[in-house]
């Protein structure tokens, strides 16, 4: 089994990518994602065994490092990122958070 991390993977981007993995029977997907501005509606039904959510930052070192510790992933996909043009303007710091994030 290839086990695959994407970060984000609530939003626009990361749902559609989680949802091509998902169709790879070969694939267990872990998608992180804080849900400040993706939602859960647009992954696949949790009770699936291809994949698990995790709500978490990806720029807290504890929620990333346990995540990363229990799955030991083939590959990462991270797509987490404070978006939108006002919202980066009212919070620059987030941004910058997360260059030096996961």
């Amino acid at each position: 089994m290839i086990k695959i991390l994407v970060t984000g993977g609530s939003g626009n981007i990361g749902s559609a990518l989680v949802e091509k993995l998902f169709h790879n029977k070969e694939n267990f997907v872990v998608v992180v994602d804080n849900l400040s501005t993706g939602c859960l509606s647009k992954l696949p039904e949790q009770h699936s065994h291809a994949y698990t959510f995790i709500k978490g930052d990806v720029n807290n070192y504890r929620d990333v490092s346990e995540i990363m510790l229990t799955y030991k992933f083939d590959y990462v996909f991270h797509l987490a990122a404070v978006v939108g043009v006002q919202r980066t303007q009212e919070n620059p710091v987030s941004v910058l958070n997360d260059i030096d994030g996961i």
